[in-house]
């Protein structure tokens, strides 16, 4: 168990953090040695550090991603964007249209996969900062010292939920439009199991040496990938 001079000395050093990000000297690399020894922590003192750590975390996103919303605004037009989607499914269903059931599914597989994640996040304590855009996809920076507070089977689940909303949105219109269009039906059926193949095969690459999935990125930052990441690095209480 650390001492108190260890989390004095963790203090210190997201402050050496912070002060490095506002002078523009950081540089990557302490961050994630930041969260290892954070994450080997009891729960009480990940609870201590959840303030500043979702400081620090926040404005190492900001780096990124500028452009930001603050959450209420983000909410009302994720469910803006859900009902969208839903009123094309009702269009398209209501005219046998192909193009109001594909649209429909390409905004819903947009906007179901934050909403699932925000609402599992939520009740299992996980809280967030704002809302911003990655590209076309609406998303919900998380209160990352909120994510290092609740325990790893928490955070497993957490990560799992993200995997569910796209294969849904693609899955529920494959189905409703059935004979109304079946190319809608082929069409997105085929969509969705190409995401569900891609989120079974980031789970599967997870357990190996491969570090990256194309343009997907790092494996571990995807939904499935980070779920995978959290079962395997179980940290070893100091």
């Amino acid at each position: 168990m650390p001492s108190g001079d260890g989390m004095n000395e963790i203090v210190e050093r997201i402050k050496e953090l912070e002060d490095q990000l506002e002078s523009g000297n950081y540089t990557p690399g302490p961050w994630s040695r930041l969260v290892t020894n954070v994450r080997q922590l009891s729960d009480e003192e990940r609870r201590k550090l959840s303030v500043p750590m979702t400081r620090l975390s926040d404005k190492l996103h900001r780096q990124k991603h500028q452009w930001v919303l603050p959450l209420p605004i983000g909410l009302i037009i994720e469910l803006v964007g859900i009902a969208t989607g839903l009123f094309f499914l009702h269009l398209g269903l209501a005219s046998a249209s192909f193009w109001f059931l594909l649209i429909a599914a390409i905004i819903l597989t947009t906007t179901f996969q934050p909403a699932i994640k925000l609402v599992t996040g939520t009740i299992l304590g996980i809280r967030y900062s704002y809302f911003f855009f990655f590209y076309v996809e609406p998303r919900f920076k998380m209160r990352y010292g909120t994510y290092l507070s609740v325990n790893r089977w928490q955070r497993i689940l957490y990560h799992l939920s993200g995997t569910i909303g796209s294969p849904l949105a693609f899955f529920l219109v494959a189905f409703l439009a059935g004979e109304v269009s079946p190319q809608a039906t082929v069409v997105c059926a085929i969509l969705f199991l190409a995401v569900l193949g891609i989120n079974l095969l980031t789970l599967v690459l997870g357990f190996t040496a491969i570090e990256r999935l194309g343009p997907l990125g790092p494996i571990n930052q995807t939904s499935a990938g980070g779920a995978v990441w959290e079962f395997r690095n179980q940290p070893v209480r100091r």
